[in-house]
């Protein structure tokens, strides 16, 4: 898949060095920045002409993804924007293997909490490098999950304590 799309839109991205054009980092930077600021419609807009923009990472030291920013920003309608677009970005984790999820959890964001679970029922199952689920630790000092675990797919065979 990966050499189909570089085949396809390789030669916009990347000059005869196989570097990233100028014109492909201000693509990214300015993605990252509609994230950042909850700007939907430049984010929807973006998404719709270059759709590969769903797996740019912030380029800095914890590598996260536009969903990972969305959720720490508190921007709940970009998390449904990239959600609906891509529902398995949930799966994703930062370079200290914490998912999207455990992010929620851990600022006590209980309505992206509620769509990550719905979207992503199987992120409640990954562990960070840390070895902590969302489940656990740190990630259920703000809020007690009870009210988010509903018997989804996942989580239908558990015992909600």
């Amino acid at each position: 898949m990966r050499i189909v799309y570089e085949y396809l839109f390789g030669h916009q991205q990347r000059n005869e060095r196989g570097e990233e054009t100028e014109q492909r980092k201000q693509q990214k930077r300015r993605w990252i920045e509609g994230v950042t600021c909850g700007d939907k419609e430049l984010v929807a807009q973006m998404l719709r002409e270059d759709p590969s923009l769903i797996a740019v990472r912030q380029g800095d030291i914890h590598h996260e993804t536009a969903l990972h920013l969305a959720v720490k920003m508190g921007h709940s309608s970009i998390v449904e924007l990239l959600l609906a677009a891509s529902p398995t970005l949930g799966l994703l984790g930062n370079i200290r293997g914490e998912t999207v999820l455990m992010c929620a959890a851990m600022r006590g964001e209980d309505r992206m909490t509620e769509m990550l679970i719905a979207a992503c029922p199987d992120s409640l199952d990954l562990v960070d490098r840390s070895d902590c689920t969302a489940l656990m630790p740190p990630c259920t000092v703000k809020r007690p999950w009870a009210p988010f675990l509903r018997r989804t797919p996942a989580t239908a065979d558990q015992e909600i304590v």
